[in-house]
């Protein structure tokens, strides 16, 4: 899996092992859980239409590749324990009155990782324009970020990791075949010049997972 803005990634590592050392030395120690997860506030402070097009996904991960330490959600005086998903996945509140409203403590060393998803259906006939709005989304994201956006990467286009090969589907009906990028997967950057008035993405297999590709 790709995951972007490593450097930041880094940051949401250190604040939850910065937690949990805090937590050893004092028991009650908390912290709002929009300052754990890097960025995520910012994201629901965008407009309902500039964040359609990709999702933040962040995954907690055990010390060292231990164990996976019990987080702890608190919210007007309740603890309820923080289920994880495959992988440590956590799904973070949707709505910012929550997310504001919320905190949190883990119950040992931690790391987090961080990487962005684009919103793009899978299907063996991607449309480009669910294509062009994740990455549209993405670039409004970054000018709403302001200095900070200076660490992030330049995204250009979408791969499908797993999937065999692909070709972009122009406006006259004529298939031209995608690229591979450095993993070998088939991507799509819709500003290459092969690539412009391309309609569509046709894929010999319904695909499992699309990634923002620079």
């Amino acid at each position: 899996m790709r995951h972007w803005w490593i450097g930041l990634v880094v940051l949401a590592s250190t604040g939850w092992s910065g937690l949990a050392a805090a937590q050893s030395r004092d028991a009650a120690r908390e912290r709002p859980l929009a300052d754990a997860l890097p960025f995520y506030e910012r994201y629901l402070q965008l407009p309902a239409s500039t964040r359609d097009g990709f999702v933040m996904q962040y995954s907690l991960l055990g010390q060292d590749g231990g164990q996976v330490p019990a987080v702890t959600l608190i919210r007007d005086g309740r603890r309820t324990p923080l289920q994880l998903g495959p992988g440590g996945r956590l799904t973070p509140p949707s709505d910012l009155a929550t997310l504001r409203a919320t905190r949190v403590s883990v119950a040992g060393r931690a790391s987090l990782t961080m990487n962005l998803v684009p919103v793009i259906p899978l299907s063996r006939r991607v449309p480009v324009a669910a294509v062009n709005n994740a990455l549209g989304d993405y670039r409004d994201a970054l000018r709403a970020a302001g200095p900070m956006a200076l660490a992030a990467p330049r995204l250009r286009g979408v791969a499908f990791p797993g999937v065999a090969s692909g070709q972009a589907e122009l406006a006259d009906g004529r298939l031209i075949a995608l690229p591979r990028d450095r993993a070998g997967d088939p991507v799509f950057r819709p500003d290459d010049r092969a690539m412009r008035g391309a309609v569509a993405i046709v894929l010999p297999a319904v695909p499992t997972r699309v990634e923002f590709s620079q």
